[in-house]
């Protein structure tokens, strides 16, 4: 037996009843002198390095096989479909022109698509970004808006080429779940007088004050807004964004493929053109292309305006970045249930997301992240390597801009505005959520719920910070009042082969698995690449989690993702004596992953 960390060095009864047939015996020799594994911050400084060409050439290759062709065509098709309504959609819901959502979808998308580091991801203008490029519009002018669009690209980049990437992993599952819910839910709180009211801002707001006079007796300014939204509610408003909405919805449940969002804004745009509906706003003519251009960095010098500019920016680069890295990882995991095992490289995406906002920013668009929705279209459409998001999505894309020009023009923005309701209802109810609500434990609950409230009322800065706080305090109070360890050791447990050699054929967790002790998963896993690149590790590999006293959902989903890289090695890896709670939990979080417990589980949906 060897130990693993901090010198821990028994193994769990149980565990040797397991491994029955194997001994213990002398510890794994250490890695040879001449051995050095890549070090996890690394700064690089030749061209080549920089842009990582030696992944990337290989899949530049694959974009010229004709057997790819079909399904690289036919995948990029559909998802140009999704990505031309949600490219004007998000465009006026960040209150800036058209021409900046088409620039973000078409340009940014097919450089992320290019440089990148997953080949199904596809990129564009993010509806959860929109609500913060709209404050910086609306306090700081577009020129503003193009500047921050640079910035984020050079920050992303940076944050790429310094492989420090993973940094936004340590945000605990919790907060993610709430701040994707509370997103869905600002969408939708914007939005929705847009799919009412042909003119909402003709609405007196209704107030926080008003709602207390409510407890005082005094229903008058309540029933005076209940009747003003009466008044100005337009029928044919409400059904046009009522089919969008529709639509989006049904579809979705249909087939993740169906382009709900082109076929609503077709069946809309279709009554608009033939019934010519007095009052409703309609698209009017698509701007095109602008010629690129350097942003005007002078519109942020201002001493006085700087602060809160920047503030915005890095809130934005947190959110794009935190989106991108969330998008890709759950694309690797639909990947898997196709059977296939794929890995992206997060300090790549990084850098290619960078580059490609830094570029679309010349072209004045959005800021761009990877969504999953496109991505997850993507992946289920049968794309086959990076022509598919590089070129067939931007170029379809780009064509339909200039060939429906006359169709588009007679577009209902409550149409646009209803398929941005409908994003905002499906991230409400993201997977994260339900996972964290299907789990029911309150520890998990409430950071996710404070999150939630705090994004929702005040802003989603502080409803990230508040929530990671929360969680934190949770932890800790449960180390003073009940002595719950925060981290875990782990011990490796070798036998000895017929030859003589030595194999590391499992290992034994003791303590806690916390979002705290996130580094620690990643330092187990590169020793374990480690004792694979040495051939010392078996492979049937067993990992003994009877010591363990608590695994929260976020170390949880971490552990799983680094046990996934062990598959392409052809591992067979065993959970020996996991809780069946935790067991549940695992299945919540991958349903695939009974290949890991020695017993048969099944977990109702």
């Amino acid at each position: 037996m060897t130990d693993g960390y901090e010198g821990e060095d028994d193994t769990g009864p149980r565990l040797q009843s397991a491994l029955a047939s194997l001994s213990s015996g002398p510890p794994v020799p250490p890695p040879p002198s001449n051995f050095q594994a890549p070090p996890e911050t690394e700064i690089v400084s030749s061209a080549w390095d920089i842009f990582e060409f030696q992944k990337l050439l290989p899949e530049w290759k694959d974009m010229l096989k004709f057997e790819n062709l079909k399904s690289d065509v036919a995948s990029g098709l559909i998802v140009s479909m999704l990505s031309l309504p949600l490219a004007l959609g998000i465009a006026i819901a960040s209150h800036v022109p058209l021409a900046a959502g088409i620039a973000s979808s078409v340009v940014a998308g097919a450089v992320a698509a290019f440089f990148g580091g997953n080949r199904y991801a596809v990129t564009g203008p993010a509806a959860a970004c929109a609500l913060i490029v709209a404050n910086i519009v609306d306090n700081y002018g577009l020129s503003a808006m193009v500047v921050s669009t640079l910035a984020v690209g050079c920050l992303q980049f940076g944050l790429g080429i310094t492989k420090i990437a993973n940094i936004c992993k340590y945000i605990p599952f919790p907060v993610i779940s709430g701040f994707t819910s509370g997103i869905g839910a600002v969408i939708l709180l914007k939005q929705l007088p847009l799919c009412l009211f042909p003119i909402p801002n003709q609405i007196e707001a209704f107030t926080f004050h008003d709602f207390l006079e409510i407890f005082r007796g005094d229903f008058h300014p309540t029933v005076n807004v209940i009747q003003q939204m009466w008044e100005a509610c337009h029928l044919p408003t409400i059904g046009l964004s009522a089919i969008s909405i529709g639509c989006m919805m049904v579809f979705k449940k249909i087939s993740p493929r169906a382009p709900g969002a082109l076929i609503g804004i077709g069946l809309t745009t279709g009554l608009q053109c033939f019934f010519q509906f007095q009052q409703v706003k309609i698209l009017g003519s698509l701007p095109a292309l602008s010629m690129p251009s350097f942003p005007h960095i002078s519109a942020v010098l201002d001493a006085k305006l700087f602060g809160g500019w920047f503030f915005h920016t890095f809130l934005l680069f947190g959110l794009a970045t935190l989106e991108t890295l969330l998008s890709h990882t759950a694309c690797d995991k639909l990947l898997l249930t196709r059977g296939i095992s794929y890995h992206h490289d997060p300090h790549l995406d990084l850098k290619g997301q960078g580059l490609a906002n830094i570029i679309g920013a010349f072209f004045g668009g959005l800021p761009s992240t990877a969504v999953i929705a496109r991505s997850s279209a993507n992946v289920l459409s049968g794309a086959r390597s990076r022509a598919s998001a590089a070129f067939i999505v931007s170029g379809f894309t780009l064509a339909g801009v200039i060939l429906l020009q006359p169709v588009l023009r007679q577009l209902p923005n409550c149409a646009l505005s209803g398929v941005l309701v409908a994003i905002g209802i499906q991230m409400m109810g993201n997977t994260e959520t339900k996972v964290v609500f299907r789990v029911k434990d309150w520890t998990e609950t409430v950071p996710m719920a404070t999150a939630f409230f705090f994004l929702v009322t005040i802003d989603l800065l502080t409803g990230v910070t508040i929530g990671v706080l929360t969680a934190g305090v949770i932890l800790c109070a449960r180390r003073l009042l009940f002595h719950t360890p925060l981290t875990f050791r782990w011990t490796w447990i070798t036998c000895t082969l017929p030859q003589g050699d030595f194999q590391v054929t499992g290992m034994e967790l003791a303590g806690s698995l916390t979002f705290f002790s996130l580094s620690q998963t990643d330092e187990m896993m590169h020793r374990i690449l480690n004792k694979h690149h040495f051939g010392k590790l078996a492979q049937q590999f067993k990992i003994d989690c009877s010591k363990v006293l608590l695994i929260d959902l976020t170390s949880l989903e971490k552990f799983l993702q680094a046990l996934d890289e062990l598959l392409p090695f052809g591992y067979q890896i065993e959970l020996v004596d996991l809780p069946m709670k935790t067991q549940k939990t695992i299945l919540l979080l991958d349903p695939h992953a009974k290949r890991l417990f020695s017993t048969s589980l099944s977990v109702q949906n």
